[in-house]
């Protein structure tokens, strides 16, 4: 349910002593009971139809087994296709069995609807497990079978796995139209025509970034489970959407950060909250503008600029607050460094480098921005100032946060490097 965030001990199909064992297939060839096994597993992706999906292929005595795993474009669905192909030379019986064996903290009670031939669990939500094809279904086990499979022949079975309050299963015909919608979807988006490993990298990335965000523009900023929000990452990931292609769900991005993650004083908001201007990571408010100009040049949609201008007039202003700025050096100070040591560390008042990097960028992208509407004089004042701290950055005899062609990363205000503990 990507509108709430979770931890992998509180996903749906996450049980506390086996951790997500029970979820995989098991394929009875011939009353031997196979499971995939580390030495016959192999995973990849595929992308039929433009539709990321994972491949999962290992062996069941003389057979032969393939799972593709994929979720439709806006629907919570899982659908896992099992192929299994006889390799041997003689004919065998083959059953392929799925299991729905849900988290006991979330789900509280479990059915086996035998005339509906789905299983179903309930607690917070509801879970839903059946075959698309016809198939057995008892106790937790959903059981789809083929008599003598002859050699060489492949037997297929679909399985779905559904949240919510649907009281319908999902027929064949349906599936085919989600197939069909979530190709339209990916097809809409940038490839990279390139083979091999840039292409790979490419495909994952955007695969990677429409999985980690919810309808809404929910997503959780971290992959060690914080369950927390970064205006940081969260602009990156707009930049990343909009170079891959997927429009709309940058705009849906971009407008909840301005609506939930900016107030009206331009204060950007850091794991979920704010913690003061000692404490205030000053790239996040360029990298915001950066996020709101890139979206814009890229798509020629100034609609969002339109409607937040105010808190994008904000967001340009608070790095030159007094809390921040300094007139002797023309940068940006304050006591907290990039990788959230402060005073306990040893850190002191001082110059970060990407505390410069990112308001200078933002500033010039907000005065282009500012000049788009026609407001002349904001436009001067942002150009200004993100020249100042280039400027320091770059040239300042005593602040300057570049030497002999090598960054510096930290000064104090007396323009010693700044040295601090781990």
């Amino acid at each position: 349910d990507p509108e709430h965030f979770a931890r992998k001990s509180s996903s749906f199909l996450y049980h506390p002593e086996s951790g997500l064992e029970r979820t995989m297939v098991t394929v009875i060839v011939k009353d031997r009971v196979c499971y995939p096994t580390s030495s016959s597993l192999e995973l990849h992706w595929e992308y039929p139809a433009s539709v990321p999906t994972v491949v999962a292929t290992w062996r069941a005595g003389r057979c032969r087994v393939r799972e593709e795993l994929w979720c439709p474009v806006g629907v919570p669905i899982l659908v896992r296709r099992v192929r299994v192909t006889n390799t041997g030379a003689l004919p065998v019986d083959v059953q392929v069995q799925a299991m729905l064996y849900p988290n006991p903290m979330l789900f509280d009670e479990q059915s086996a609807l035998e005339e509906r031939r789905m299983l179903e669990a309930h607690g917070y939500l509801k879970l839903q497990l059946y075959a698309l094809e016809d198939a057995r279904v008892h106790d937790r086990w959903v059981t789809s079978s083929v008599e003598q499979l002859g050699k060489g022949v492949e037997f297929s079975t679909t399985f779905v796995y559904r949240l919510g309050d649907s009281q319908r299963r999902l027929s064949k015909r349906q599936a085919d139209a989600l197939r069909k919608k979530s190709s339209q979807y990916w097809k809409s988006t940038f490839e990279f025509r390139a083979k091999g490993m840039l292409d790979h990298l490419f495909q994952t990335a955007k695969n990677g970034l429409y999985a980690a965000i919810s309808s809404t523009g929910k997503m959780d900023s971290s992959i060690w489970q914080y369950n927390l929000e970064w205006v940081r990452d969260q602009s990156m990931v707009v930049v990343g959407l909009v170079l891959s292609g997927q429009e709309k769900l940058a705009k849906t991005l971009l407008d909840r950060m301005m609506d939930k993650m900016v107030n009206d004083e331009g204060v950007t908001l850091e794991s979920g909250r704010w913690r003061g201007y000692d404490f205030y990571e000053l790239d996040q408010n360029g990298e915001l503008l950066y996020a709101h100009w890139m979206y814009w040049r890229w798509t020629d949609d100034d609609s969002l600029i339109e409607k937040h201008w105010k808190k994008i007039v904000a967001i340009a202003e608070f790095p030159l607050r007094r809390e921040f700025w300094d007139d002797e050096s023309g940068l940006l100070r304050n006591t907290r460094e990039y990788w959230e040591r402060s005073a306990s560390f040893g850190v002191r008042e001082g110059y970060e480098l990407t505390y410069q990097l990112w308001p200078s960028i933002g500033l010039q992208k907000a005065a282009e921005m500012a000049t788009k509407l026609g407001r002349a004089a904001l436009s001067h004042r942002w150009m200004s100032a993100s020249e100042k701290i280039r400027h320091a950055m770059l040239s300042n005899p005593k602040h300057a946060l570049i030497d002999g062609g090598k960054f510096i990363k930290r000064r104090l205000v007396n323009g010693e490097r700044h040295w601090c503990r781990r």
